[in-house]
Parts: structure tokens; C-alpha cells; sequence
């Protein structure tokens, strides 16, 4: 029988999958790009994609675990799901996809940011607009980051509520 466990792990696995091949399928590139400073690849968004992605596939039981840690038995001993159960392992699957996005971009950012400080660029208009644009990115992750903590955490709290949400449209259209 397959639990909400095993489900969590192969959505674990499936992202780190995704991960994996998106950073290595642009890790070549970034090396060349990279290899006057080797510290920036280190801290580049493909890099730190690559390690995530591995850390994923390592530590998914462990994640899954984390996430499904409310299973109840049924009468017949099998460890099934409901709908609520099952809202919450996908709200923490995509508060865990937001974040496994969220983090390599943000660390990526700061790389490209520092990249950018440390080269001379004539114009200052152009650094400017580089510096901005930088820095909207970044905000853009830090709020993924954010955001996808908060599905983590609250994964429950969220599936209740929307569970509740449903039954009260329910009532509305039947009554």
C-alpha cells in the first residue's frame, strides 16, 4: 500500500530530478562564464541548484517524514489519506518547490550582484539599472523564500482552512 510518505518522496525526488538536470544543463556554461573567479561560480544559481538538488534526493525520506508527520491508521490498518491530509502534503510540496526555486535564485543574485560591483562599467546609468533590476530579482526570491516557509509551516493551518472554505460553499449552494 502506498502511504502519503512514499507519495511525499517521489515528489521530492521528481523535484530534485527537475533541478538537477535544469542546473546541469547550464552548469557548462556557467563555468566558462565563471572561471576568471571561481568563488562566483561556487555561489552561482546553477551551482547551488546542483547541490540543492542533491541534498533533495538525500534527504527526501527524511523531508517526507517531516512534512506527512500526522498519519493517521484506518480501521483496516492501512495508513490511507484524506482530502485535508492530502492538501497538506501538496501545499508543502509547494512550499518545498518555491523554496528549492527561491534559494539557488537568491543566491545566484547576490553572486551576479557581486559580479557586477567588482567589474568596471563606464556608464552609470548602466550600473544603475543593473544594480536595480539586481535588486527587484533578489526581493522577487526573498519573497518565494518567504512564501514558501509559509506553506512549510502552516501547510495544516492552509488545508483546514481551505477544507473549511469548502464546506461552507457547500452549504451555500445546497441551501
Amino acid at each position: 500500500m502506498i502511504t502519503k510518505q512514499d507519495i511525499a518522496i517521489i515528489l521530492i525526488r521528481i523535484l530534485s530530478l527537475y533541478l538537477m538536470l535544469q542546473s546541469l544543463s547550464i552548469l557548462p556554461m556557467s563555468i566558462r562564464i565563471y572561471t576568471p573567479t571561481p568563488i562566483f561560480l561556487l555561489i552561482s544559481h546553477e551551482f547551488v541548484s546542483f547541490i540543492l538538488s542533491i541534498v533533495l534526493w538525500f534527504f527526501a525520506p527524511y523531508l517526507a517524514k517531516t512534512m506527512t508527520k500526522e498519519t493517521t491508521c484506518n480501521s483496516n490498518g492501512s495508513y490511507g489519506f484524506n482530502n485535508v491530509q492530502f492538501e497538506q502534503l501538496l501545499i508543502s510540496a509547494m512550499g518545498l518547490i518555491l523554496l528549492a526555486i527561491s534559494i539557488p535564485g537568491a543566491v545566484g543574485m547576490v553572486s551576479y550582484h557581486a559580479a557586477i560591483v567588482t567589474t568596471e562599467v563606464v556608464d552609470l546609468a548602466i550600473q544603475t539599472q543593473v544594480e536595480v533590476s539586481a535588486k527587484s530579482f533578489l526581493a522577487k526570491y526573498i519573497a518565494g523564500i518567504l512564501l514558501g516557509m509559509f506553506f512549510l509551516v502552516f501547510s495544516k493551518m492552509l488545508a483546514n482552512q481551505l477544507d473549511t472554505l469548502r464546506n461552507k460553499f457547500n452549504q451555500i449552494t445546497k441551501g
